[in-house]
């Protein structure tokens, strides 16, 4: 599951950043430790926040080199 780690100077304390997972708006809007990943991209790109797990990216469907036929 796609995470993101609080960081920076405002989100250092002697443990470590609150992770917060990645999950759809209704989630997001009831659960105070997810974020909708929009969110999560704005907060990694602003430096406060770094990624715990990659969120997917969509899977573009690229022959690989064997399977080509001239």
């Amino acid at each position: 599951m796609p995470a993101i780690r609080l960081i920076g100077e405002h989100h250092t304390s002697d443990r470590d950043g609150t992770v917060l997972t990645i999950a759809d708006e209704a989630v997001a809007r009831v659960n105070p430790n997810t974020v909708t990943l929009e969110h999560a991209r704005n907060l990694v790109a602003w430096g406060q926040a770094e990624w715990v797990d990659e969120p997917e990216e969509p899977q573009m469907d690229h022959p690989s080199d064997d399977q080509i036929t001239r």
